[in-house]
């Protein structure tokens, strides 16, 4: 199929491919509504050697598969190999990550490399990925948009302020979009004299009930495939989930419908990622995963709890989940503390430290382990680390996109716009920017007192 480009975008892609005929190493920048998937696209279906497609997490990953109709994968998953062991002066263990060579997922040799979502690509992450292209003889194209916010604690590894190309006309059918005018005002510093509100993109009044419709008007089996809401702290986003929890009547810690939100890649989830519980399993289903699990933790008094979750588009699947962490709904429990019984009982074994658990190999002998020990270590696999899920933190939503969205705008970011504003910082207009452009269709804007 022929994709038909603008004459900005087709120069777009001449650039790039023109840089990559004699560099290992080009970058795509561009706003939303310029274009950056329609040339990307293009570019990917007039090459003939071997491509990988990466983005910085899986939630992206998924999102990229949707939109571009490729497959992807995280650039950890693509580069790094095993997590070793390293004993730290003060006898503290951590993970460290090495870069693989060949098998599943390493980049073959003279392949072209795709990344999209670059802006969240931080400079350690940029480094590696780059020794190992550069390693196997192979190229990159990076695609990002640099008017969003960078990685947490980090900055940009790629230079997205020197892009190969960059698109910035924004196009009619993002033309005839009032949240795209709206985030267009926002990329250009206009936010101030932007007028042209409508019922898709529109400020509206700072209040519970102003929250309490959005979460109402969505029928609970497709709020987390059709509503966000947007928030600057965690304290603001656990909040939104006990409001809407007590508007829908839910007054056990998981009920059936929860959205829950994923903070790890673990149990079937990716990082980011929201799933919907469609049934718990009747007063523990006494299988061996979880005899070994509440054999392990009961004695310190944490309870486990089997779920079936859906995540949008994907077919149900059972997890584990800490009733305890949702039942707390302020964060004051912690999974990884819950998770300390099972890391003691797994470490003499060498498949946890005390701080994480730690994947098999192929080449493991598993017979060499008690079959409690491999039960446990299999279940363990499948606890989630997940709070309900009603709202998202922005840079956890970045590299996503829902059909409607309300960001909230609390007074927490409006003094740290204000303090970074007065030192030349414009961390408040790309956060706004980064929020609104999860938005498909509708965004709403709210200032909270």
């Amino acid at each position: 199929m022929t994709i038909s480009l603008s004459p900005d975008q087709e120069a777009a892609l001449l650039a790039v491919s023109r840089q990559l005929e004699t560099s290992d190493e080009a970058i795509l920048t561009g706003a939303a509504g310029t274009g950056k998937t329609t040339v990307l696209k293009a570019f990917l279906a007039r090459q003939k050697q071997n491509i990988v497609s990466g983005t910085p997490t899986w939630r992206a990953a998924l999102r990229y598969q949707e939109v571009v109709g490729r497959p992807a994968m995280t650039i950890h998953s693509i580069i790094y190999g095993k997590p070793e062991e390293e004993e730290n002066k003060d006898g503290t263990i951590d993970l460290r990550f090495a870069l693989k060579g060949t098998g599943k997922g390493a980049i073959s040799q003279r392949s072209l490399v795709v990344v999209d979502e670059a802006s969240m690509v931080g400079v350690s992450v940029y480094r590696d990925l780059m020794a190992v292209v550069r390693r196997n003889l192979s190229s990159i194209l990076w695609i990002g948009d640099k008017e969003q916010l960078s990685p947490p604690n980090d900055k940009w590894g790629v230079d997205l302020d020197h892009p190969t190309a960059a698109l910035t006309q924004v196009h009619r059918q993002a033309q005839n979009s009032t949240p795209l005018r709206f985030l267009t005002a926002v990329r250009e510093g206009k936010i101030d004299n932007f007028r042209d509100y409508d019922e898709s993109c529109r400020w509206v009044p700072g209040r519970q009930d102003t929250i309490e419709k959005f979460i109402l008007k969505t029928d609970p089996e497709r709020f987390i495939e059709e509503n966000v809401i947007i928030t600057y702290t965690n304290d603001m986003r656990r909040g939104i989930s006990r409001i809407a929890r007590r508007l829908l009547g839910a007054t056990a810690p998981i009920v059936v419908n929860d959205p829950l939100l994923s903070f790890s890649n673990r149990a079937g989830l990716v990082n980011g990622e929201f799933v919907r519980v469609v049934s718990i399993e009747n007063a523990y289903k006494k299988d061996e995963l979880w005899y070994e699990l509440h054999r392990a933790l009961s004695p310190f008094g944490i309870d486990i709890q089997a779920v079936w979750v859906k995540p949008p588009g994907r077919s149900a699947h059972r997890i584990f989940v800490f009733p305890q962490v949702l039942a707390a709904s302020n964060g004051s429990v912690s999974y990884k503390t819950l998770m300390e019984p099972i890391f003691a009982k797994l470490t003499p074994f060498g498949l946890a430290n005390d701080k994480s658990l730690l994947r098999g190999t192929s080449g493991d002998d598993f017979s060499r382990y008690p079959r409690s020990v491999l039960d446990l270590w299999t279940a363990a696999q499948l606890i989630a680390d997940v709070e309900h899920g009603y709202a998202s933190t922005a840079h956890k939503a970045q590299g996503s996109q829902w059909p409607n969205v309300l960001v909230l705008v609390e007074p927490t970011l409006r003094y740290v716009i204000k303090k970074d504003a007065s030192q030349g910082v414009d961390f408040g207009r790309r956060w706004i920017y980064t929020a609104a452009s999860r938005a498909q269709f509708t965004v709403q804007m709210a200032y909270m007192p």
